[in-house]
């Protein structure tokens, strides 16, 4: 099982899946979940709290895009891990991704299967 009180960031435009997360992670007791509506809020807390231990980005967001959010971040927190959450079925597992340490096992497709994210994050703690 995991450690209460890890932080993640989730970072999606779209208000209920943002809650949704919060609302999950908080029932089990998993994880200290913070939901930002855009990619810019979310670095600007990365620049002023303590880093979270994972961040669940949707790709497309309003500004700047979650990929470009991702390599932001990593620069501020290089040891966060990344979830994608997309809406969209035509994704491919780009080369930045690869890049940056993202396996296909790393990416979910709306409407998210909640406890198919733990397990992943549970995995990522395993190691």
């Amino acid at each position: 099982m995991t450690d209460a009180g890890q932080k993640i960031f989730i970072i999606d435009d779209e208000q209920a899946i943002c809650k949704n997360f919060i609302e999950f992670f908080d029932y089990f007791k998993q994880f200290e979940a913070v939901g930002y509506f855009c990619a810019e809020d979310a670095l600007d807390d990365l620049n002023e709290t303590e880093c979270p231990f994972l961040c669940i980005v949707d790709i497309r967001l309003p500004g700047m895009r979650g990929d470009e959010f991702i390599n932001r971040a990593r620069m501020i927190c290089p040891q966060c891990r990344f979830l994608i959450s997309t809406g969209s079925l035509d994704m491919q597992l780009s080369p930045d991704f690869q890049e940056i340490g993202l396996t296909e096992e790393d990416i979910f497709f709306k409407p998210v299967d909640m406890f198919k994210v733990l397990n992943r994050i549970e995995d990522i703690i395993k190691g």
